[in-house]
């Protein structure tokens, strides 16, 4: 689980972010060392909106009324299912692209300044 905690009021959402991200390099990377088959997934609790998950588990451990609120009307439902079909196709369709070496060097020093504090 990668976790975000209060990283990012310590330190920022930069910093977090990209220290998350370098994170997960590094366990890709040992995962691939050693032959072993890596699950990743993003610990930041709180609602179905904010990623907690799996979401259809998440979605029914939700109050009646809630789930009411949020899923009861038609419309509501379609809108959910087309933006999760439509995330889901644009990352098929279009891969996020790998980041250049010498974008990791930019992002360390955007990372140091963004923590900065007065």
């Amino acid at each position: 689980m990668i976790g975000y905690s209060d990283s990012g009021k310590d330190v920022g959402c930069l910093s977090t972010a990209w220290k998350l991200y370098k994170a997960q390099e590094e366990l890709i990377k040992v995962a691939k060392q050693f032959g072993m088959k890596l699950t990743i997934f993003h610990g930041c609790g709180g609602t179905v909106g904010r990623g907690s998950g799996p979401t259809h588990l998440a979605i029914l451990s939700q109050p009646l009324e809630t789930i009411e609120q949020s899923f009861g009307e038609e419309y509501l439902c379609f809108r959910t299912l087309q933006c999760f079909i439509a995330a889901t196709l644009e990352h098929g369709m279009h891969p996020p692209v790998s980041p250049k070496l010498e974008w990791h060097a930019l992002m360390d020093e955007m990372a140091i300044v963004a923590t900065l504090k007065d």
